[in-house]
């Protein structure tokens, strides 16, 4: 089952936000974009690159 990145970005953002600043810090939701795009189609997995998830999590560390 493939989770959207909006559902997985909501179910972190229940958590306090120191804990999800730690999370952002340690990696995870660039972890967690990397396991949801193994179901995606190739030309989905090739439109995600670390420079957008760099900019997801600078915007997400800034809230």
């Amino acid at each position: 089952m493939v989770v959207p990145v909006e559902e997985a970005i909501a179910a972190l953002s229940t958590f306090s936000l120191e804990v999800v600043v730690e999370a952002l810090q340690v990696g995870a939701l660039q972890k967690l974009l990397l396991v949801l795009q193994v179901g995606c189609a190739h030309e989905i997995k090739e439109n995600a690159t670390p420079s957008q998830m760099e900019r997801e999590s600078t915007i997400l560390s800034k809230k």
